[in-house]
């Protein structure tokens, strides 16, 4: 398919993802997680937690890779991830070493769009984080020692803009 786009009399040729990302054209269905076709590009993440590119070969390993959701088409959407990831780790991390083994985990990270803020919350519906703690006093912690830090040092508004 040959894709131009006139601007002022001018075309200007683009490839389909470049017509998406510009918000001109929407694919009504896009998989990122398809198998891409042999020698073209997919990401993964590694062992470090960084992205990288692979050619697929429909090797054993592209398939394993697949398998277990390490593949995507999409280099941006599986950067999100990577750091998505990363930020539910350091929460972990950071509840094992401030927690006690026992006791029920009942506090969840909530966010507030309507102010953009983060708070520890005691519910059962979609917090934003995958993370649980035992006490109020831990996730505020979190709040404070992990997540604004990390979302200042990576640029990112909020954990929403990495899913």
């Amino acid at each position: 398919m040959e894709i131009k786009l006139t601007v002022n009399g001018k075309e200007i040729p683009m490839t389909e993802k470049q017509l998406i990302d510009s918000g001109v054209y929407y694919r009504p269905y896009y998989d990122a997680f398809e198998i891409v076709q042999p020698y073209e590009l997919y990401y993964y993440i590694d062992d470090t937690g960084t992205v990288r590119e692979s050619v697929n070969h429909t090797s054993s390993v592209d398939l394993d890779r697949r398998g277990c959701g390490n593949y995507c088409a999409d280099s941006d959407l599986m950067q999100k991830f990577a750091l998505y990831e990363e930020l539910n780790r350091r929460l972990w991390k950071f509840a094992k070493q401030n927690e006690s083994i026992f006791g029920k985990k009942e506090w969840y990270i909530a966010y507030d769009s309507d102010f953009g803020e983060y708070s520890a919350a005691m519910f059962s519906g979609a917090p934003a984080t995958e993370i649980a703690f035992q006490s109020r006093k831990v996730a505020e912690m979190a709040i404070k020692e992990v997540i604004v830090p990390f979302l200042r040092q990576n640029n990112i508004q909020s954990i929403e803009d990495l899913l």
